[in-house]
This record gives C-alpha cells, structure tokens and sequence, in this order.
C-alpha cells in the first residue's frame, strides 16, 4: 500500500487506496495511541464523524465512557455496522468503496454492495461543487480554526486532509487540490490526524494529543488482507514493511515548513548578492 503526502502544509494531505478505506470502533471511546496500539494494521486515522454523549454521560472527552456516532459508518472487514441517528439522514456525503473504487453520494446513502460506507457531516464538495457557505468571522465555521475532512482524489484515492481555515475556505482548498467529493469530520483543538511513521512511531498535526481527546470512531487507513498474506511469516511482519511512504513534501508542521522556506529565501538571495559581485 502506498501512502502518498501530497501536501504538508495547508491543507496537509494524506492519499492511499480506496481498498484501504477503513472504521474502526472500540468498545469504549479511545484515543489515538490506543487505536493504533490495538489496531497494528492501521497506518493513518483521523477522528470519526461527530457523535452524541450517551444519556447520563459527562460531557468531557476525558472521563466520559459511552458515546453514540450521529452518522452511518460501515467497515465489513472490522464488523462495524453503526446506523447512525434519526435525524441525520440527510446531512453531508457519504463516500463508499466498492470493489476497491471510492464512490461518493449525498446524505446518508450507502451505494449497495460497499464493503465501506462512510457518512460525513457536511458536505464541502458535492460533486465538484463547494457544499457550504461562506460564514462571517464571527461565526464559529468562519473562524479560522482546526479542520479535518475525507476525500475522494481525482486519481480514486482517498484523501485524509487537515488544515487550519475556516470551513468555506478549507472547502475551496479541497476542491482546489483536485477532490471531487469531500465531507467533514471534525473541528476545533482536539482534530486529530495520526500516521504511523517508517520506525513504527505516530506523528500527528499540530492540533493532535495522542493521548488526548477520546471519540467513539476513527476512519483510518490500513495495510489490506492481501498485503497481509504475501508472506507467511505475518505474525512476525511489521505493518509498516508492507507500506511504501510516498513523501512528496515532508509531514511537517506549518512552523517548521515556514523555517525551511525562509532558509530557502535566504540561500537563495545569498546566491544571487554573490552572483552581482562577480559581475563586477
């Protein structure tokens, strides 16, 4: 499987086959050290769709132990079936694979026979088209805030994506990026997107804790079956040998890209001022 970062820094994205498409949902809401540490498979996640406090529940993302997802997510593979809740028909996209190509639909409306089905909660792009409006600044969705969304790449692939915008712009910087459907998942600190490095360690974006906030779901990225069972030995085969990283920028943060791109400037003028003397 290859993990392709085609962006590092505003939007960052993440892209990967569609057959690697996954849910994971553990018994008791967990964050994301713990699902990667469960789920050795797993190479990339981000936080699943937004969800409701069970009845009785404190609402505090560290102490709370039963939370019900508002949308539908369905992985055959891992045997989550959650139906989502009434009331949420017909909100956002939903993207679904079937026979390892990505399909994306409005509202809740899983294409038949998808091994995957996963409903968003806003849809930023529907069909090529931004899905939300603009907001005023003094809205929360027109602050300039975490975001995290799915997405379906021009090539198939799906997209993990995370940026730091209001939601119409992150929603322009998706379409911009070449997706043709894209729905959110989650916003504010605790948006969390978490890949599982070459040395097996997590690397996340600015916003994540790995041992912070706790959700009922994460839609994740795993190393296939058929990856799997190339080799006989799989118990003893770490997850990470069967992914190739496709680093086309670094999975950096913003700060440190800014860095670079500064010493770039600057080499680059350092250069030029040398060039002029000679000339002389």
């Amino acid at each position: 499987m290859d993990l392709e970062i085609i962006r590092s820094r505003n939007p960052k994205i993440v892209a990967f086959p569609a057959s690697a498409l996954g849910v994971v949902a553990p018994a008791n809401p967990a964050a994301a050290r713990a699902v990667f540490g469960a789920n050795p498979d797993v190479m990339l996640a981000v936080d699943g769709p937004m969800f409701e406090y069970c009845e009785g529940q404190p609402h505090d993302y560290a102490v709370y132990t039963c939370g019900t997802v508002r949308y539908l997510l369905q992985d055959n593979l891992s045997g989550v079936s959650v139906p989502g809740l009434p009331g949420y028909e017909d909100k956002g996209i939903t993207i679904s694979v079937v026979g390892g190509t990505a399909i994306g639909s409005l509202r809740r409306s899983p294409v038949p026979g998808a091994s995957v089905a996963i409903q968003l909660s806003i849809g930023l792009v529907e069909d090529g088209a931004i899905g939300v409006r603009d907001h005023p600044p003094d809205d929360p969705s027109g602050q300039n805030d975490h975001r995290l969304a799915v997405g379906i790449m021009p090539d198939g692939k799906i997209a993990f994506a995370y940026a730091r915008a209001p939601v119409y712009e992150f929603a322009v910087m998706l379409r911009d990026a070449g997706m043709r459907w894209a729905g959110y998942t989650d916003g504010g600190g605790s948006s969390s997107l978490v890949m599982r490095k070459p040395d097996g360690s997590l690397e996340g974006t600015d916003a994540d804790d790995p041992d912070g906030r706790r959700v009922p779901s994460w839609i994740v990225a795993r190393v296939t079956p058929d990856v799997w069972q190339e080799s006989p030995e799989r118990p003893q085969i770490e997850p990470q040998d069967s992914v190739r990283y496709i680093d086309k920028t670094s999975f950096l943060d913003d700060e440190e890209n800014v860095r670079y791109g500064s010493l770039g400037l600057a080499a680059a003028g350092l250069l030029l001022a040398y060039a002029l003397l000679r000339k002389r």
